[in-house]
């Protein structure tokens, strides 16, 4: 008990100098931004408070956390390139054990597959191709869920029926189905444009950490990616659409309206700010479910084309090659999609407890009580 507490005071400590280092570079910017947003320097530090004091709010911080240093830096650290076939300078490199030994004498910690691949390499290469399909997905689709939901909650009458008809129609098919439809035909035309364009094509180039040689395969990424915006702003516009309806109401809303601010400033500065709570814990939640459908998607042969290391595509390679028992093939992928989405779960489940005023003011009265 007494190693738990001593834990959350460095937790605490932590997260202070965090809250602090926030404050200063605000005042750089600004001068005085930390006195006249004490209040919400307190409600942050009494969140970072509530998250010490939930495990699994910190495991699911810490996977969340090593998934995103992975995704970032894991090119840089490979030990091998993603499309290095070490099966070409010798076929013993060929279905390696994890620990075993080449026959050049390298140590291959995860093994290899049927190329010679290092499969080390190819988790960190996937966990950058999840990450940014990941990001781009909730920089897409999340926006524009998100501004359909506050159009439609905040005017009502025909625009939010006809918003809303459009969110069900979208809705009534199912996700993944969808997806799929969608991320079999968009190839061909993306492909297209990345020929017309191609700073964009050095650009995802560069995200994916991918040669240029495999420029061509780019589109079948794309296509995944907008296949699941397509499939998940619908969501965003129902949530967002519920929380306007009950917070145009408030007076604030009535008193801004009054002092003649327009329909999308109001939208803006006085609504949004107030439902961002639960948008940002469906965003956690989200992230995980997108890397989890982007992996489904590449498994079933949809997505990303060899030789572009994806976490699902190597779990589908591997599960070729299963009965001849080189379970690690597909079984250590496997886990690293396990513990990703996992974190971002425990993580998500968390804020959505951090987020409620209750728990922050149970938080606030015992600092203040074990201060007396």
């Amino acid at each position: 008990m007494a190693e738990e507490v001593y834990e959350r005071k460095i937790l605490d400590r932590i997260s202070d100098a965090f809250i602090k280092l926030i404050a200063k570079i605000f005042d750089s910017i600004r001068p005085g931004w930390s006195e006249r947003n004490r209040s919400k320097l307190d409600e942050w530090r009494l969140m970072f408070y509530a998250l010490n004091r939930s495990p699994t709010g910190i495991i699911g911080l810490i996977l969340v956390i090593v998934f995103v240093l992975t995704g970032i830096f894991g090119p840089f650290i490979a030990p091998y390139r993603y499309n290095d076939l070490l099966i070409y300078k010798n076929p013993g490199y060929r279905f390696i054990p994890p620990g075993g030994t080449g026959p050049g004498g390298e140590i291959f910690l995860l093994g290899t597959d049927d190329y010679g691949r290092d499969m080390l390499s190819l988790v960190l290469y996937g966990a950058r191709t999840s990450l940014v399909v990941a990001i781009l997905v909730m920089i897409i689709g999340a926006p524009i869920g998100i501004i359909l939901g506050l159009i439609s909650g905040y005017y009502g009458g025909k625009i939010d029926e006809v918003i809303m008809r459009v969110t069900d129609i979208f809705l009534a098919f199912p996700g993944l189905i969808l997806a799929i439809g969608f991320a079999a035909t968009l190839p061909d035309r993306i492909k297209g444009v990345l020929e017309a364009n191609p700073w964009l094509q050095n650009v995802l180039l560069a995200l994916f950490a991918l040669d240029p040689s495999d420029a061509p395969r780019l589109a079948n990424l794309l296509s995944v990616i907008v296949a699941i915006v397509i499939v998940w702003w619908p969501g965003y516009t129902r949530i967002v659409r519920g929380n306007t309806l009950s917070v145009k109401e408030n007076v604030y809303v009535e008193a801004a309206r009054a002092m003649g601010m327009s329909s999308w400033g109001i939208m803006v500065k006085h609504i949004l700010p107030n439902i961002l709570a639960p948008i940002i814990v469906i965003l956690t939640l989200d992230i995980g479910s997108v890397i989890l459908v982007e992996a489904g998607l590449s498994y079933l042969g949809v997505g990303a084309q060899p030789p572009i290391a994806d976490w699902g595509r190597i779990v589908y390679d591997g599960s070729r090659w299963l009965y001849r028992g080189y379970w690690w093939l597909s079984l250590l992928p496997g886990v690293f999609i396990l513990l990703t989405v996992l974190g971002f779960n425990l993580l998500g489940d968390s804020l959505r407890d951090i987020f409620d005023p209750r728990t922050r003011r149970s938080i606030e009265f015992k600092l203040k009580k074990s201060k007396r």
